[in-house]
């Protein structure tokens, strides 16, 4: 097996860089005229973007990277005699490409449809293996690297189907399904927040407590722990039911709705729990040497989802919070003792307000070329929903009876500054992060939190980012 970076695949030539040593001291034309490219042409190109995929894409759209990183060496195995995962790898170049080229974007588009053509009469059995696994996985998370609003769900449900198969698992032993797995565990957290649970789920990976110190790296994809990622998984599931059923109630709430609510506090309370009581093993940083992520960038990022996932409990299910209020200490909030005061809404926005802003103090602290960039559009999604600025003067009440939430209104000058400077900071990050993972989905994201802060500034009643996005049509997969 050779390394990605032994691979020779790049001629000296490239279409993508000026070639001036030929025309040295020569005046350029007024005029270019474009001829139909030719077949070698074609094949420098898709030799180009092969070699593009190598050496920029893949640390791009991992967590973590070096020359052990699973993904890195399962594709160069496995991408010269699979016809889908050559498709695919040359979409997902030229989609990364499209802003600098805009040529590009059809190219993409079709490279990716060439890639599920290959695969869409494939049986499970068939599918089993791991280039059309990788392949059937890649297409389905780009779906929304082309189209923002593409969220895959038909492959997504169809891998998830295959790899926690036992039977699919006995026969097919060489497949790398525990690779597979970890990378469904990711996906089901994206779209848990967009979707909702399946009507038809497939079993979830068991959180293995036999093993903790294990030392396998981190999952180049998921990159925070398992555990982490299933636990905000089962959150996303916990606030979109609520929403949505709050979203279609017209009036009051019969006993059907405050049953269904009932379940969802007590299973919330459970992962409150868990989050809150979570210890990170040591596979979490145990990245090899020659990484660009650093291992403590990792723990950070897991320590932030765990806490945006408190924090979206603790919005949709305020009776957590008074069940454990007191003021808002962080160096003790993960203490749970009995509530010390009975808060007022405001007092109850002011706490989550704070957590929020310490959500992003983690964050901060991550330099912007760690590879964990690409899990924390999420994270400022889900917190953005806290950043208000002060609407003292303005009451309304919720769409929630079971909430009852009312303006929140920020205490002085140091509150609304404070909110400032974290609303530029997601600004600055989410305008870099367009640049450095250009694809359009991240200005999708990037749009989506603008119209939450629009919608707040503009009716400073409780504002919820899930009304948001379907109110505006923003759903995508958001990391």
């Amino acid at each position: 097996m050779h390394s990605a970076s032994q691979i020779n695949v790049v001629p000296r030539s490239s279409p993508f860089v000026s070639q001036v040593d030929e025309h040295q001291g020569q005046r350029p034309a007024k005029a270019v005229r474009v001829a139909r490219p030719s077949l070698r042409h074609l094949l420098h190109e898709e030799t180009e973007l092969c070699s593009h995929f190598f050496k920029v894409v893949i640390p791009l759209f991992c967590v973590w990277d070096n020359v052990i990183n699973p993904m890195r060496t399962m594709i160069d195995y496995l991408w010269q005699h699979s016809a889908p995962l050559q498709h695919v790898i040359q979409s997902m170049s030229a989609a990364c490409l499209s802003k600098s080229l805009p040529r590009m974007k059809t190219i993409a588009s079709l490279e990716h449809k060439k890639a599920w053509a290959c695969l869409q009469d494939c049986s499970n059995q068939s599918l089993a293996q791991d280039d059309r696994l990788i392949s059937a996985w890649l297409i389905a998370h780009t779906y929304s690297w082309l189209h923002p609003q593409n969220l895959g769900l038909d492959i997504f449900d169809r891998i998830k189907s295959i790899v926690f198969n036992t039977d699919l698992r006995e026969r097919n032993f060489q497949t790398s399904f525990g690779f597979f797995q970890n990378a469904m565990i990711y996906s089901d957290m994206l779209l848990a927040f967009m979707r909702g649970r399946p009507v038809t789920p497939a079993p979830q990976v068991g959180f293995d407590s036999s093993n903790p110190d294990t030392t396998e790296p981190s999952h180049p994809w998921l990159g925070i722990s398992s555990e982490t990622a299933q636990l905000v998984t089962e959150v996303g599931y916990l606030i979109y039911e609520q929403w949505r059923r709050q979203y279609l109630i017209d009036g009051f709430l019969g006993d059907a709705e405050m049953e269904g609510f009932r379940v969802c506090l007590k299973q919330a309370r459970c992962i409150e729990r868990q989050l809150l009581n979570y210890t990170p093993g040591q596979a979490i940083v145990s990245v090899t040497s020659e990484s660009n992520t650093n291992p403590m960038d990792l723990q950070k990022t897991d320590e932030a989802y765990r806490y945006t996932g408190l924090l979206q409990l603790y919005r949709v299910f305020p009776d957590l919070l008074l069940e454990r209020y007191t003021p808002w200490d962080k160096a003790n909030f993960l203490s749970v003792g009995p509530p010390t005061s009975r808060p007022t809404r405001q007092e109850q926005n002011e706490w989550l307000a704070s957590l929020a802003l310490y959500i992003l103090e983690i964050i901060s602290t991550i330099p912007v070329e760690s590879g964990t960039r690409c899990l924390h559009p999420f994270v400022f999604v889900a917190v953005s929903g806290e950043l208000r600025f002060d609407s003292s003067s303005i009451a309304e009440e919720t769409y929630m009876d079971t909430n009852q939430y009312k303006a929140f209104s920020t205490s002085g000058t140091k509150s609304a500054i404070d909110i400032a400077q974290a609303r530029q900071f997601i600004r600055a990050k989410m305008s870099l992060y367009s640049e450095i993972l250009p694809v359009p989905k991240i200005g999708h994201i990037f749009q989506l939190i603008l119209k939450i802060w629009s919608a707040m500034d503009e009716k400073p009643g409780f504002v919820f980012w899930l009304d948001v996005v379907h109110r505006e049509n923003l759903h995508t997969l958001l990391g």
